[in-house]
Formats: C-alpha cells, sequence, structure tokens
C-alpha cells in the first residue's frame, strides 16, 4: 500500500491492500461531502500511519496540521469520515464484519454505531443538514447506486435506480440537492458530475468533460461545487456553479490534485495531492487555489480531508425520507 494504485471498481477509485494476501481492494475515495457553515473546526482524514501498508485509520488534526490524534485504532479498514452538520459526530465506512458498512462516532472516536448491515458494501457517508439522515453507497444489483436513509440505519431507500454506477454523494447545505457522479455517460471511461433532489427525481448532469469529473463538494452557501477533473491530462481541482456552468481550475500542478472539502467558512479548501514527492498527504489552499500549504507532511499516506464546522445552526432541509 506504500504506492496508491489508481484503479477502477465500480467506479470508485480505491487502493489496494497487498497485506490481505488478496486480490480485496480498501477504499480510499472518501465521501463527496458539503462543507456546512461555521467556523473551520478540526479536520478529519483517514491515514495509515499507525500501521504503514497495513489498514487505514480515522484521524482528525488541528487545520494548521497540527495535534492529529487516531479516532478509530481499529485493525479493520476505517476511512472515509464525514461530519454531521453540528460538528458532534463523524459518519465513517469500515470493514468490521468483514465487508464495508457505514458507522457513526462521536468526534472523540467513543461510541462508534454500525448503522448498515449489507453483505455486498456500504459506503461514501454523506450527512443531509437536517442531521437525521445520511446518503450513502451500495452494492446491491450489481452496480453502486445512491440510497437515503435516517441515521440510525432505517427507511433506507434506492434513489438512483441506473444500471450505471453511481458514486460519491454530497447533500447540498440547504438540503434541496444531492450532487454525485456517474459513468452513466455512452462513452467507455466517461465520468461526469450530476445533480439530483434527494428522492431521486430530476436528476441532471452538471459537467461533460471527456475523462474524469468527479469528487464533488458543496462550498458553505451552496453556489459552489469544488470537485476534480482529469479534463487537462492531469487530476486537477476545479470549481463550478451549482448549475454547472462556470467551471474554473484552481490548482495546476504536475502532481495528482484530488479530493477537495470546501471549509465551513468558505475561505479554504482542503485536498489529497502527491505533489509531495511520496505518498499523499491533506494539502489546503485559498479557495481561489492561491497558497497552498501541506499540513500533514508525514511519510504515511494521509487522504481524504473533511471539515468540522463549528459554532453555527443550519437550516433544515424539509425533505422527507417517505419520498419514493
Amino acid at each position: 500500500m506504500r504506492t496508491r494504485m489508481k484503479i477502477i471498481v465500480g467506479g470508485a477509485r480505491c487502493m489496494l491492500a497487498p497485506v490481505l494476501g488478496l486480490a480485496v481492494a480498501v477504499l480510499v475515495a472518501a465521501p463527496a461531502r458539503a462543507a456546512f457553515p461555521g467556523a473551520d473546526g478540526a479536520i478529519a482524514f483517514d491515514s495509515d500511519r499507525a500501521a504503514p501498508g497495513v489498514q487505514l485509520d480515522i484521524f482528525k488534526m488541528r487545520p494548521n496540521g497540527g495535534d492529529a490524534v487516531n479516532l478509530t485504532a481499529s485493525p479493520a479498514q476505517d476511512q472515509q469520515p464525514n461530519w454531521s452538520p453540528d460538528g458532534r459526530r463523524i459518519a465513517f465506512a469500515g470493514d468490521r464484519d468483514g465487508d464495508f458498512e457505514i458507522f457513526v462516532m462521536n468526534t472523540d472516536g467513543s461510541d462508534p454505531r454500525q448503522v448498515t448491515f449489507n453483505g455486498t458494501g456500504d459506503f461514501d457517508p454523506s450527512w443531509c443538514p437536517d442531521g437525521r439522515h445520511l446518503a450513502f453507497v451500495a452494492v446491491r444489483d450489481g452496480n453502486a447506486e445512491v440510497y437515503t436513509m435516517r441515521e440510525d440505519g432505517s427507511m433506507q431507500r434506492n434513489r438512483t435506480r441506473n444500471a450505471a454506477d453511481d458514486l460519491e454523494p454530497a447533500w447540498s447545505p440547504r438540503g434541496s440537492r444531492i450532487a454525485f457522479q456517474s459513468d452513466r455517460m455512452p462513452h467507455a471511461g466517461d465520468v461526469e458530475l450530476y445533480g439530483m433532489a434527494p428522492d431521486g427525481s430530476d436528476a441532471v448532469r452538471l459537467t461533460a468533460a471527456q475523462g474524469f469529473d468527479g469528487e464533488p463538494s458543496w462550498s458553505p452557501s451552496g453556489a459552489l461545487i469544488a470537485f476534480d477533473s482529469e479534463r487537462s491530462g492531469n487530476a486537477e481541482i476545479y470549481r463550478i456553479r451549482a448549475d454547472g456552468r462556470g467551471a474554473t481550475r484552481l490548482t495546476h500542478h504536475a502532481g495528482v490534485d484530488i479530493r477537495p472539502a470546501w471549509s465551513p467558512s468558505s475561505e479554504r479548501i482542503a485536498f489529497s495531492s502527491d505533489r509531495a514527492g511520496g505518498e499523499f498527504e491533506i494539502f489546503r489552499m485559498r479557495a481561489d487555489g492561491s497558497r497552498s500549504v501541506n499540513l500533514t507532511g508525514s511519510p504515511a499516506f494521509d487522504f481524504s480531508a473533511d471539515w468540522q464546522p463549528l459554532g453555527q445552526r443550519h437550516e433544515q432541509g424539509t425533505w422527507s425520507d417517505d419520498a419514493e
């Protein structure tokens, strides 16, 4: 696992784990997400620094990269952290029962609760701004679909119902839309961003560039979506307006820049990059792409940042999970 291999498993970027002795892919694509408005709190991320090349745990650190703490310290693979809108809980994916399921824990890592029990894998958790629902991805019918559920795992609903692989759901800050990535375009290897209502209706394609456009992150206002794209021939961070227009490139580096995560203050974007020349690290830049800083600076694999919102209440959407 010291060298990250970009492969495709059901449309997701993955990392092989040779330590398992099997051709098993360990998911390392974090959930796409919204940045809920507030002050910039801790940054959660997944890392193999506790057991290099063996397992991923979920860590959190200060916004400047200091005081990293292991929150899970489990022999399982725990990854894809996603902060709740009130900043008091973290949803994540873990394979503690032999396949990936969704868990929810407190911000200090205590009281981890498994909320899905599906033998074929659940991952990519993304909180609804009401703090009572989650979107996630499940592989239950031979392909990846976006589902929604209540926080306790009840009322699970398939919202995409498409033969393609639909991944990386990100609930908008007001709860009215879910952005996601899909390979439903007819061109081989083409992955684009889409948006839909939380009940799965009104699906609209947001990008139309040949290649990979994915891993969306909403700005706190809901006006912009950051994402990564290979349209330039290299993986870079871009942003678009919520309607898909006005694409702006934010990073210009020979390294691989992926997994953007907007800060709750809207002033910064965290992202994952191998530009330091070794393993992936967590970087931070201004929202316009300037002044990038390496926050982790570790020989370990540090990946998939998500930012804790602090100090504000959030508007709760009126979406109902009873909608079919």
